[in-house]
């Protein structure tokens, strides 16, 4: 069985903290149930004050 969980963050050019280590608790919930990462797929966009990262979880179980 497969699961798609996306994971948005943004950056922004002139902000202080430049990386912030968060913990996703849709994506634990999933790893903890048994499923793994199959594959992940990084999406990069630039929105003029900063930068949106999103990244696409494909889980298989």
């Amino acid at each position: 069985m497969q699961k798609v969980i996306t994971v948005t963050t943004r950056a922004y050019i002139d902000g202080n903290e430049k990386f912030i280590e968060t913990e996703y608790p849709e994506l634990k919930k999933a790893l903890d149930e048994g499923y793994y990462v199959k594959q992940v797929i990084p999406v990069i966009q630039n929105n003029g004050n900063g930068v949106y990262y999103d990244t696409i979880f494909i889980l298989d179980k």
